[in-house]
């Protein structure tokens, strides 16, 4: 009974963090476990659906004096995704936090994933943390951009307030198949503030099946005074996120395709979400350099939920 007890007490180190944003309560938040040991996929389930945050990240030790860990990134729905920018950022952020006293700034901090390779993470001097990415290259389809059926569905989803009085020319129309996300550019920024998608009207676009789109990225390019190159917003229904506060992947793809049109690197960009937030990218290779701040918001402990 005593032992039955303590195994109850067992609790876990727990943080939230925002990421992409200098101060609280903007940017992506995740929740970030700090763990001894892996546990069972259904106790990481049970601690992400108690969070409720779009990802929660689980860091095990690997070889902590070299500041390499495992990472794992859970949904509240109990799907485990393959990767997540800001869930690694979040999580970068808590050890930086949690081991100020020992961690060697001038080291990188390596994530080791299930499916997408090591992640490496660094700290500028400046306090941004730098994570490497790999790179989405958007890619121009034909029969999309000449299909005005896709375009007027398009337009009528992400404008569901109707769009009379707006301009909304678009630019270019591509697809990412590594990240699975429809870009779409317009040629006025002031657009992006005022798409208000329907998410059923998104889901019913008779995309084909071999676009494999799994999202609409909407992105225009701004004013030049602002150090920002351009703006951007995330909607995927079919991952069950109406609006994606700050999106790391598709940081990946819009580096890409503003660098050939802005042919500048770096490049700085503003996810106009509710939250807000911006997002550092550097171009190497087949790579991007996705940086950006975070804020601590919650230091705490949890139960360990059984592994029965």
């Amino acid at each position: 009974h005593q032992h039955r007890r303590q195994k109850e007490m067992k609790r876990l180190t727990i943080y939230t963090c925002d990421a992409f944003t200098k101060k609280a309560f903007g940017g992506n938040p995740a929740a970030v476990v700090l763990l001894e040991k892996e546990l069972k996929v259904k106790q990481y389930q049970i601690i992400a659906r108690e969070m409720n945050l779009s990802e929660t990240a689980f860091i095990v030790p690997i070889n902590p004096k070299k500041q390499h860990y495992g990472i794992r990134w859970f949904t509240p729905t109990g799907v485990e995704v393959p990767l997540c920018g800001h869930g690694t950022m979040a999580s970068a952020a808590v050890l930086y936090k949690a081991n100020e006293k020992t961690i060697n700034k001038d080291e990188p901090i390596i994530f080791d994933t299930k499916e997408r390779g090591t992640l490496s993470i660094t700290k500028t001097k400046e306090n941004i943390i730098t994570m490497d990415f790999p790179a989405g290259a958007p890619k121009p389809i034909e029969k999309l951009k000449e299909s005005t059926d896709i375009k007027k569905a398009l337009l009528n989803a992400l404008f569901s307030k109707g769009h009379d009085d707006i301009n909304t020319d678009i630019v270019d129309l591509q697809v990412c198949p590594v990240n699975r996300k429809l870009l779409v550019h317009f040629k006025d920024p002031h657009v992006i503030e005022k798409a208000c998608p329907n998410q059923e009207a998104l889901l019913a676009i008779p995309f084909e099946d071999t676009w494999n789109i799994k999202g609409v990225t909407i992105t225009a390019e701004v004013n030049k005074k602002e150090n920002i190159d351009f703006i951007s917003r995330y909607f995927t229904p079919w991952n069950g996120i109406p609006e994606d506060p700050v999106n790391g992947s598709g940081h990946c793809m819009l580096a890409i395709y503003w660098q050939q049109r802005l042919n500048k690197n770096p490049l700085v960009g503003y996810q106009a979400s509710a939250r807000g937030g911006t997002v550092h990218m550097t171009i190497k290779g087949d790579r991007v350099v996705l940086g950006g701040e975070a804020a601590i918001v919650i230091t705490g402990t949890i139960p360990c939920p059984d592994d029965e």
